[in-house]
C-alpha cells in the first residue's frame, strides 16, 4: 500500500471548513452578478474600478478573464445620485452587418464611428428624458426639449428604458436611409437644403443636428439644477470582432465616436473596455491621442490572495483574515511553495482562473470524500485545470493565431524549458506543413515571431535578469517580444500537465520503493546502475545511514542553489532530494522497516537517472562542481550498497 508523501498530510488539528458551502464564484461576470453568483459580494474594488469610476481613464485594457465585465456590472449597480450608467454591449448577430457597413464618401474609420455616435446619442436621449422626468422642477426649464427628445426617440422606434440592448441592425439600416428629425423641426432641411455631397456626409449631418439638439437640453436642464454625469460603458466588442480591417474599422471608430462624446458633452463620460488581443491588432493615425486614456488591467499575486480570500468569505458568511481563513482551506505548502502561491503560480494572473482552480480543488476533495481540501486533491485538480487552461488559450487567440495547437504539439512529452536550439530544431521538422496550411500567416511562422507570439499570449515565459526566475508577460506588459538574448524558455505551470511537461529534467518525482514491489526493481535497477548483484538485507537492526547521507544531499543541494539555474529547475531538484532523505528516515522508523539497504537502492537509481539527464540537457556545462556533486554522490550510495557498509553508521 502505497504511504502517503510527508507534505500529503492533512493537518487534523485545524477545524475544517463546511465544502458544501465554499465556492469561490462563477467563470464569467454575468453569471456571477447574477443570482447565485459571488460578484456583489465579493467584489474588490481595483485601481481600474476607480479609474474607470472617476473617469479618469476612458480605455481600459485586459486580457480575457482580467475583470473587465465585472467592472462594467458593478459600477451599473452602483447607487451613485451624481452619476447615472449605461451599459452598451453589440449584439452578436449584427457582427456582420457592422464589419460590412461602409457610407460611401467618407472613410471605413468614419462610417463605422457614425454607428457609435448615434448609439451614444440615443442613450444620451434616454438618459436626459429619464432625468427629466424624476426631476420636476429642472424639467420645467427645458419641457420643449425634451419633449423633441422623446419624440425622436418614438419616431426612431427607440424606447426610453436605458437598459434595453441596442440592435446594431436597425442602427446600420437607419443610417442607410434617413433618421426621423422632424422633432427637431429641421427634416425638411436635411433632406432638400443641405445637398450633401455623399451619403457618408448627409449621415454625418443627420448626427450632428441630434448633437445640438441633445445640448440644448442639457443647457437648458442645468439653468435649474446641475444634471448628473452620465457614463456610457461600452463592453464586449469581441462579440463583433473578427481580425480583419472592417473589424479594425469598426474598433477604431468605436474609440473616435467615445472621444468625439466626451468632446462635446461636459457632463458625458465614455469608457471602453477592449480585450488586449483586439487594441493590440489596431493600427491608425490618431492612436498616439489615446496613451493618456489607457489603463492596463494587471493582478499580482497579493490581490488575487485577497479576491480568494473575499469569496471564500462570502460564501462561508464570515469575515475571517488571511491568516486565519488560508491555513483552513488549503495545505500549508506543496512541494517547495506556500499553498497560496503555488495555486496562483498556475494562473496567468487573472481573476476567473485563480477562481476556477479553487472551485475544481473543492469539487476534487468533495468527490474523494475529504473533509477538507488536501495535496492529493490540488494534484488532481491541477491536471484537470491544465487541460481547460491550454484549450482556453487555444480558443481566446484562436482568430489571431490559428496555428497554435500546431505549435504546441512542439512542447508535449518533453522537459518544459526550452533552448532555442532545440525548438529551432523541431519547428524545421513542421515548417513545410505551417506554410501550407496558413499561406496568409507565414510571416508569423519564422522562429523569432512564433517565440514573441507565444511569449505574448502567456504560454512560455523566458528566463533573464541573471536571477533564474521565468519572466512572463503579466509580469512585464511594456516588452511583448522575446529578446535575441532569451535562450532559456519555459512553459507557464498553467499546461504543462496538459502538455505532458511536468519535469524540469524528464524525471518523474522520486516515489520509495514498497517491501513487495522490491524483487521486481531489483531485476530493473541493477542493470541499469550497473553495480554488481546486490544482496537484500533484512532484519530487525535499525541501520542508521540517515545522518550521513542528508549531509550529503545538502552539500549537493546547496551546490545547486548557488549554479546558475532557473528557479523550477533548482526547486524540482531540491524537492526530489527531500523526498529522498524522508523515505529513508521513515522507512528507518518502521515497527517492521524495510531495510536502509532496499531503499538505498531505489534512490541510487533515482539519483542517476538525474544526473544522466541533466548531462544530456546541458546543464552540467554551466557549473562542472554540479557534476562532481552528482558523481561523488552516486558514488558514495552505491559504496553504500556494495560493500554493506551501514554498521558504522549505527
Amino acid at each position: 500500500m502505497a504511504r502517503r508523501q510527508p507534505n500529503a498530510r492533512i493537518d487534523d488539528s485545524q477545524p475544517n471548513v463546511d465544502l458544501t458551502k465554499l465556492y469561490f464564484g462563477k467563470d464569467d461576470a454575468e453569471s456571477d452578478f447574477a443570482r447565485g453568483g459571488l460578484l456583489k459580494q465579493g467584489f474588490m474594488k481595483t485601481h481600474a474600478y476607480e479609474e474607470a469610476l472617476r473617469g479618469s481613464k476612458s480605455l481600459i485594457i485586459g486580457r480575457k478573464g482580467s475583470g473587465k465585465s465585472a467592472i462594467c456590472l458593478m459600477l451599473l449597480a452602483s447607487v451613485d445620485s451624481a452619476h447615472a450608467f449605461t451599459l452598451v454591449t453589440p449584439d452578436e448577430i449584427s457582427a456582420e452587418e457592422v464589419r460590412r457597413f461602409q457610407l460611401s464618401g467618407i472613410p471605413a474609420e468614419q462610417s463605422k464611428s457614425l454607428i457609435w455616435r448615434y448609439v451614444f446619442c440615443v442613450q444620451i436621449a434616454k438618459f436626459l428624458v429619464t432625468f427629466g422626468k424624476s426631476n420636476r422642477y429642472a424639467a420645467s426649464n427645458a419641457a420643449l426639449e425634451l419633449r423633441h427628445l422623446r419624440q425622436f426617440l418614438s419616431d426612431n422606434d427607440e424606447v426610453e428604458d436605458l437598459t434595453i440592448s441596442q440592435r446594431f441592425w436597425k442602427v446600420i439600416e437607419r443610417l442607410k436611409g434617413s433618421l426621423a428629425l422632424k422633432a427637431f423641426a429641421v427634416e425638411a432641411k436635411v433632406e432638400a437644403e443641405v445637398h450633401a455631397p455623399s451619403p457618408g456626409a448627409y449621415a454625418g449631418e443627420q448626427i450632428d443636428i441630434i448633437e445640438t439638439n441633445l445640448k440644448a437640453a442639457i443647457t437648458k436642464l442645468q439653468q435649474n439644477i446641475n444634471v448628473s454625469t452620465f457614463h456610457i460603458l461600452v463592453d464586449q466588442i469581441e462579440k463583433i470582432w473578427s481580425n480583419d480591417k472592417d473589424s479594425d474599422s469598426m474598433v477604431v471608430g468605436l474609440l473616435l465616436a467615445s472621444k468625439h462624446v466626451q468632446a462635446n458633452f461636459d457632463n458625458v463620460l465614455c469608457t471602453v473596455f477592449l480585450r488586449t488581443d483586439i487594441y493590440e491588432q489596431l493600427q491608425f493615425q490618431d492612436r498616439d491621442k489615446f496613451r493618456g486614456d489607457e489603463f492596463h488591467i494587471t493582478w499580482d499575486e497579493p490581490k488575487l490572495h485577497e479576491l480568494i480570500l473575499n469569496r471564500a468569505n462570502a460564501s462561508l458568511g464570515s469575515t475571517s483574515s488571511a491568516e486565519g481563513l488560508w491555513p483552513l482551506l488549503f495545505p500549508q505548502r506543496i512541494d517547495e511553495k506556500i499553498a497560496k502561491t503555488f495555486l496562483v503560480s498556475h494562473t496567468l494572473m487573472r481573476p476567473r482562473d485563480i477562481i476556477q482552480l479553487c472551485n475544481v480543488c473543492r469539487d476534487k476533495a468533495r468527490t474523494n470524500g475529504h473533509s477538507k481540501i488536501d495535496i492529493s486533491d490540488i494534484r488532481e485538480a491541477v491536471q484537470l485545470y491544465s487541460n481547460w487552461k491550454l484549450s482556453d488559450l487555444q480558443n481566446e487567440w484562436s482568430v489571431n493565431y490559428p496555428f497554435l495547437p500546431d505549435i504546441f504539439v512542439l512542447f508535449t512529452n518533453a522537459v518544459y524549458f526550452i533552448n532555442r536550439q532545440r525548438f529551432s530544431s523541431r519547428l524545421e521538422a513542421i515548417r513545410q506543413d505551417l506554410t501550407a496550411r496558413y499561406p496568409n500567416l507565414t510571416h508569423g511562422l519564422s522562429e523569432n515571431e512564433l517565440l514573441s507570439i507565444l511569449y505574448s499570449i502567456g504560454f512560455l515565459g523566458v528566463v533573464r535578469n541573471g536571477d533564474g526566475e521565468a519572466v512572463y508577460i503579466y509580469q512585464d506588459h511594456h516588452e511583448r517580444r522575446v529578446r535575441p538574448e532569451d535562450l532559456e524558455l519555459v512553459i507557464h505551470p498553467s499546461f504543462r500537465y496538459a502538455l505532458h511537461s511536468t519535469s524540469a529534467i524528464n524525471l518523474a518525482p522520486f516515489q520509495g520503493v514498497e517491501s513487495e514491489d522490491f524483487g521486481a526493481l531489483r531485476e530493473a535497477v541493477f542493470g541499469e546502475i550497473r553495480v554488481g548483484t546486490l544482496p537484500v538485507l533484512r532484519g530487525p537492526q535499525k541501520y542508521r545511514v540517515t545522518s550521513s547521507l542528508r549531509r550529503d544531499f545538502e552539500e549537493l543541494r546547496t551546490t545547486v542553489e548557488k549554479a546558475p539555474f532557473p528557479v523550477d529547475l533548482r526547486d524540482e531538484i531540491s524537492s526530489n532530494f527531500r523526498t529522498m532523505i524522508d523515505h529513508i528516515a521513515r522507512a528507518e522508523d518502521e515497527d517492521e522497516p524495510l531495510m536502509p539497504g532496499d531503499n538505498l537502492v531505489r534512490v541510487l537509481q533515482h539519483v542517476s537517472r538525474m544526473e544522466r539527464n541533466l548531462r544530456e540537457q546541458g546543464w552540467f556545462d554551466r557549473d562542472s562542481r554540479l557534476e562532481y556533486g552528482f558523481s561523488d554522490l552516486s558514488r558514495t550510495l552505491a559504496r553504500y550498497v556494495t560493500e554493506r557498509r551501514y554498521d558504522e553508521y549505527r
